[in-house]
């Protein structure tokens, strides 16, 4: 995360996430949230069954926890639509042309921008940006805010190499809980 305010060097309060891990094979898709005080969160979507897994490991106890993706869930998800404004502003991240669209939100008067590539599919998007919705295209570069701070996310490595199937398996020694009803 990019702050304006802070110095290089400064360290930002440890409650905010500092990379983000995507990976997707067919309606599969994991994403790792690794924090600055060590704390890893994954999730896991498996579109097919309708259902998201969040791997927890708390004072020791691992748990799966399981919750349904039904039409509301998948709503709620989806709950922020923009109007992008598309520009021909463009530069180069990862190696990928990047182009930039600005768009608003509501009751806000910041400025917000997400700058999107063409060469990557972003098929299940909504549950992981959510307000990229529409995006014509994946989102590679965004800002936003937290608070009166504003942060840069950046994709800083992407690959197409197979993955393995494992990666997207709940580990044996995770005790599944079930949050809903019909899991």
């Amino acid at each position: 995360m990019k702050y304006p305010d802070l110095k290089d060097g400064d360290v930002s309060d440890n409650v905010y996430f500092y990379e983000i891990k995507f990976w997707y094979k067919d309606k599969l898709q994991r994403e790792e949230f690794m924090y600055n005080n060590n704390e890893t969160r994954i999730v896991l979507t498996q579109y097919k069954k309708k259902q998201r897994i969040k791997l927890q490991n708390k004072d020791g106890k691992k748990e799966a926890i399981f919750n349904k993706l039904n039409h509301k869930s998948i709503i709620k998800l989806i709950r922020n639509v923009y109007d992008f404004k598309y520009s021909d502003e463009r530069k180069t991240i990862c190696g990928l042309e990047c182009f930039k669209a600005e768009y608003k939100k509501k009751d806000d008067d910041r400025k917000y921008y997400v700058y999107y590539a063409n060469e990557m599919e972003y098929t299940h998007h909504i549950t992981i940006l959510n307000e990229f919705v529409g995006l014509i295209g994946f989102p590679v570069e965004h800002n936003g805010y937290t608070g009166d701070l504003e942060f840069i996310m950046s994709l800083t490595e992407f690959g197409f190499e197979d993955i393995d199937d494992s990666l997207f398996e709940i580990p044996e020694e995770y005790e599944k809980v079930y949050k809903n009803k019909n899991s």
